[in-house]
């Protein structure tokens, strides 16, 4: 079966494919005594069929339209249009639901990022551009940071007691990011001495978050990020030329508390022309919190200095993983297990891993019920 995106924006409210998905099964019996030949565990493949999820409709005449230029915005790649576009989220938050449009233009934050907080329980928010690489939010030479390093986050404006007040139906459509010089905009954090790097898009605590059809092109660290997301899609967006400027970098994640998440139909190309480095294209990560029910399908992975798909559980744990028909290639480690925290229930299938140092890198600890099948791998190195 082949999951396929080029549909995927007339699609998305009812693609269903079937997959297969793989569990092993082992007993006390089957467990090897030292010098005998380890035995195979018998294996299951119940069929897995998922529906993509999707925003809630609202009628058209329903939403408030919000053009960011009717507040200020320029979008002429010089003027600093944070604030005006601040003031037009702001507008738009007492307004739901809502669509923040930018025009085509490139608009400039001269001191830091984003961060739109909106009332517990809130929603129906959708930030659509002209295209991806038409209206961009920019990092000029000349940013400096003000406490903030994503371009646009969106958040609930305290913490959530419960998934009922959470976000819901968050939406990032054909829109951009781009940063002029991200080892520039590096820059160290005098807590830790950790160096921080401009990121792209941030979506917390949402139900039916979704980014999609997006670009965004030389940010320092995680270009698209995830965290507390159930019911979400990161979907048919490119990501390119992701330095990791400072301690790390990376392409797209899918972080602590994350719950039946699709990662689909993206591309990323982590080179660019310096010694910078990309540690991941793709990664589930459990950092402290448990990450369930994940699917990564279709994406096409290369050019990272690093693992191409990372599944890490430094804290937290994984459970429930589908790895279907991507392909990884000119990275150092296609697939990467990584951490102490446990990593359960994985499936990697279909999947096309070439011109890599290491296929598929396990680190053997608690990574359980795992299968890798159907996958072909060409010129190691």
């Amino acid at each position: 079966t082949v999951l396929s995106t080029e549909k995927a924006e007339e699609n998305i409210s009812a693609i269903t494919t079937t997959v297969a998905t793989t569990k092993a099964q082992t007993t006390a019996a089957q467990i090897p005594k030292p010098k005998e030949p380890v035995i195979i565990p018998d294996f299951t493949v119940p069929e897995k069929t998922f529906t993509l999820p999707s925003p809630i409709s609202v009628p058209e005449d329903q939403v408030t339209v919000v053009n960011v230029k009717d507040f200020g915005a320029k979008g002429d790649g010089v003027s600093n249009d944070r604030y005006y576009i601040y003031k037009a989220f702001e507008y738009a938050i007492a307004h739901l639901p809502a669509t923040v449009y930018f025009p085509e233009g490139e608009y400039a934050f001269l001191n830091g990022g984003l961060t739109i907080k909106l009332p517990l329980g809130s929603g129906n928010l959708t930030v659509k551009g002209d295209g991806a690489e038409k209206s961009i939010i920019k990092y000029p030479d000349n940013w400096t940071t003000k406490g903030s390093w994503v371009a646009l986050r969106f958040q609930p404006e305290s913490t959530p007691k419960n998934t009922s007040e959470y976000l819901h139906d968050i939406t990032i459509t054909d829109f951009g990011v781009y940063d002029t010089d991200p080892v520039k905009h590096a820059w160290t954090v005098e807590k830790n001495g950790a160096k921080e790097e401009t990121h792209g898009f941030d979506i917390q605590y949402t139900v039916r978050a979704c980014i999609k059809n997006c670009m965004v092109d030389s940010v320092g660290d995680e270009a698209i990020d995830m965290v507390y997301c159930i019911d979400s899609l990161i979907i048919d967006n490119v990501v390119k030329n992701s330095p990791g400027a400072g301690s790390a970098g990376g392409a797209i994640s899918v972080g602590d508390g994350c719950d039946n998440v699709y990662v689909i139909g993206n591309t990323v190309d982590g080179t660019i022309a310096s010694e910078d480095k990309v540690n991941f294209g793709i990664a589930i990560e459990a950092l402290t919190e448990p990450v369930k029910n994940i699917t990564v399908a279709s994406n096409d992975v290369k050019n990272i200095t690093g693992n191409g798909i990372n599944i890490a559980a430094p804290k937290g744990s994984i459970d429930n993983v589908l790895v279907y028909d991507n392909t990884v290639s000119y990275c150092t480690t296609g697939v990467h297990f990584d951490g102490k925290g446990e990593k359960n229930n994985i499936c990697i299938s279909g999947i096309s891993i070439s011109t890599v140092q290491k296929g598929f890198y396990l680190d053997g600890q608690n990574t359980n019920n795992t299968v890798i099948e159907y996958f072909s791998a060409e010129k190691l190195y």
